[in-house]
């Protein structure tokens, strides 16, 4: 593995549904995520760290509710 010293910036294929623009999407020195909409300036950032513990949060409550309902349906 690589470790991340300079920015690697890259553009998502298709469009952001709510702000229908295409997202740029970088990794930055320092461990960051930064996320902006193509063709803006202003610049989202997020430690990666604090982002992953998010997502996997969020994967952990949708796997207890699809159990949650496969419980309920089975009743």
């Amino acid at each position: 593995m690589t470790d991340l010293r300079r920015p690697v910036r890259r553009r998502t294929v298709t469009l952001c549904a709510t702000v229908r623009r295409r997202l740029v999407v970088a990794l930055e020195p320092g461990d960051v995520l930064a996320i902006r909409e193509a063709g803006r300036r202003h610049w989202y950032r997020a430690p990666i760290g604090r982002v992953f513990i998010t997502i996997a949060q969020w994967n952990v409550a949708a796997e207890r509710a699809a159990r949650k309902a496969a419980r309920r349906n089975r009743t």
